[in-house]
């Protein structure tokens, strides 16, 4: 058990967010972020442990999680931080035990199901079988019995907490070149609506509050794209996410992505001419990156 948890009763401040009384945080409980070695939930791990939560950090690569758990507690000494390296593609038999007796005994307040991947961008019949399957693995089943987990222990237990899945704007309409990426995107944030209906239902959405993040391209490991004046960095997510939570179930947590999925919903014929423009632009980015890599390699 982390020695921040035995100290809970010390530490019952409420974290208020927007002024909502609907989000509650226990200081010095423990927030779960998955896919937390890269990317968003590197920097929602960087964000959090700024505001005395104590971590568990889920990922595939050891090292890496090691890495960014040095750099928590370089930000915030006092927190605890628990790293745990599984490959969530594998089936669920296989990672759900150890996972669930690892966050037994602690105090959980916050999940954030970040972990996801996406395929190439590519025409949905010509996408390998393996990495499709793993898609659907990673960004819809691990969230879906994780939180189960999760909510029905809040719901046992009386507690209060906060769920944020990653969702996407390309969820918002069927994406071409993206088709499964962006199907499991759609998922998450239409299931997490779903789950908020039947928390109201139980009187609890005001005790247990989920919300759909969605941005649109971010620059992180996974997608390799650079920054642009559409495509912030990772650590922009976090803070823009947290100045709404409490508001609607789906955030578009960076302004410029919350237009596009407006415009998106608002006139879906337009995303097969606005993803062949992406394509283009990132395939020519690519291809001069590579060419740059291969000079810096001769040099």
């Amino acid at each position: 058990m982390l020695e921040n948890e035995k100290k809970k009763k010390k530490k019952k401040q409420i974290f208020v967010v927007n002024d909502k009384t609907c989000y509650f945080v226990l200081r010095g409980s423990t927030s779960i972020i998955t896919g937390s070695s890269d990317g968003i939930g590197e920097e929602f791990a960087y964000n959090y442990a700024k505001q005395d939560f104590n971590l568990v950090l889920i990922s595939r690569t050891q090292s890496k999680l090691e890495r960014v758990a040095e750099k928590c507690k370089e930000i915030n000494p006092k927190i605890e931080t628990i790293v745990h390296s599984v490959d969530l593609t594998l089936p669920r038999s296989d990672v759900e035990e150890d996972i669930q007796s690892l966050l037994e005994p602690l105090t959980i307040s916050t999940l954030i199901n970040n972990v996801g991947m996406a395929v190439d961008l590519e025409q949905f019949h010509l996408q390998p079988e393996s990495p499709t399957f793993k898609t659907l693995t990673l960004n819809v089943k691990v969230q879906l019995w994780l939180t189960k987990w999760v909510i029905k222990r809040w719901v046992k237990n009386d507690s209060k907490g906060t769920i944020l899945n990653l969702s996407s704007v390309s969820g918002c309409v069927g994406i071409p070149y993206l088709a499964v990426y962006s199907s499991t995107k759609g998922f998450t944030d239409t299931w997490s609506r779903s789950v908020v209906l039947e928390l109201k239902h139980l009187k609890k959405d005001k005790d247990i509050v989920i919300h759909s993040l969605q941005p649109f391209f971010v620059s992180t490991s996974m997608t390799k794209i650079p920054v642009l004046p559409t495509v912030p960095h990772a650590k922009v997510i976090p803070t823009a996410c947290q100045r709404q939570i409490g508001t609607n179930v789906s955030l578009g947590p960076y302004w410029i992505h919350s237009l596009l999925g407006i415009f998106l919903r608002s006139f879906p014929s337009v995303s097969i001419p606005v993803m062949r423009i992406v394509m283009i632009i990132l395939t020519k980015w690519k291809k001069s990156h590579e060419k740059k890599k291969k000079k810096k390699k001769v040099n």
